[in-house]
């Protein structure tokens, strides 16, 4: 990658581009000052596909950027209003970056041979700023509430070492998530470094059951615990994962088993998609228990369908483990020496992909 084009902003990206295909969610939020970072979501980006209406000839465009607010959204989560550090990464706009990457990509690339760089327009900027129209439709969410949601149940006192890894940045330990009832929901792992774990150990040690509700109340309240003990353990746990749906152990865990699975069985011969559609599906609305009398009009019938799904997903769950059940005992016949259609077939992986 040419030097001139290293280390843009998103929006300086946007100013020297020729066309905009795509439009950008932006979610941001402010890194906390400790490795645990358990609901960081800085940097999430949704890509959003349009029509290719405009090639510009005259860069930076005046109309893209009057438009900018319709281009990128921006999404700001925290209970503080951001400052401009905190947007500068991917919001700035720096004069010369922009007239330098011009510069440079009408020299290299053919295909700006044809692109005029308006000065003027340059010249009447700021050495270096972030757009008004960004800042003016940015939308900002207060995630106190959740973000101290999503902190709570877990008991520290239930963990115990498991120092069997050869590896020696990480150490994990077995903790219990509970649920409001006080009852054990998965069992799972803390991952800390082998160099800050004598320390978690002696703090744990240290503190008692009122300490750590108190700094749960403190923490639910918005703020930091006062009891330092308790503010170094949460500082020193880098994540929590394994059992838990969706961690990053979990993946790594089935990614472990799928070249396992190849090792011992060689490579995948057959890769397929199964994309189990539920919504309008009778055999959805009949797990549901929704009873579509053949009276209503078509129309109707189908509107019927479509919500039964939609506001009942146990349902669609149950749907598609039948249809994918359906298919790996009746269709491909996994280990049948007969075989399906696939014909014989000794073992499969699968995953899931969500959404929402």
């Amino acid at each position: 990658m040419p030097h001139y084009l290293k280390n843009l902003t998103e929006t300086e990206e946007m100013l020297i581009a020729k066309s905009r295909p795509i439009g950008k969610v932006r979610k941001l939020g402010k890194v906390w000052n400790s490795s645990v970072n358990y609901r960081q979501i800085g940097g999430h980006v949704i890509v959003i596909p349009e029509e290719v209406s405009t090639v510009y000839k005259l860069l930076p465009s005046r109309a893209l950027f009057q438009s900018l607010a319709e281009v990128v959204k921006v999404i700001w989560v925290g209970k503080e209003q951001p400052r401009y550090e905190n947007l500068r990464p991917y919001l700035e706009v720096r004069k010369d970056v922009v007239r330098q990457a011009l510069v440079g990509l009408r020299r290299d690339n053919p295909i700006y041979a044809d692109v005029e760089i308006d000065e003027e327009f340059l010249d009447s900027w700021d050495a270096a700023f972030i757009p008004s129209a960004l800042t003016d439709s940015m939308t900002i969410v207060d995630d106190t509430e959740a973000d101290s949601e999503e902190r709570q149940g877990y008991d520290p006192a239930r963990m115990r070492v498991d120092d069997d890894s050869d590896d020696d940045s990480s150490l994990y330990q077995d903790f219990l998530v509970v649920d409001s009832d006080g009852q054990a929901a998965h069992q799972s792992h803390l991952i800390a470094s082998r160099k800050s774990w004598p320390t978690i150990q002696h703090n744990l040690a240290s503190l008692t059951r009122s300490d750590l509700e108190k700094a749960g109340q403190e923490m639910q309240a918005g703020g930091t615990p006062s009891n330092k003990k308790v503010w170094s353990v949460i500082n020193n746990i880098q994540r929590v994962g394994n059992n838990i749906p969706l961690s990053d152990q979990q993946r790594q865990i089935m990614r472990r088993n799928a070249f396992g699975m190849v090792i011992w069985n060689g490579q995948p011969a057959i890769w397929l998609t199964i994309n189990a559609n539920e919504l309008g599906n009778l055999l959805c609305c009949k797990i549901a228990g929704v009873r579509i009398p053949l009276s209503l009009s078509p129309a109707l019938r189908k509107k019927i369908r479509k919500v039964a799904a939609t506001n009942n997903p146990v349902s669609s769950v149950k749907f598609f483990k039948i249809i994918v059940n359906a298919f790996i005992e009746k269709i491909a016949k996994i280990g049948d020496y007969k075989g399906g259609i696939f014909g014989p077939c000794d073992s499969y992986f699968a995953t899931m992909e969500t959404t929402g």
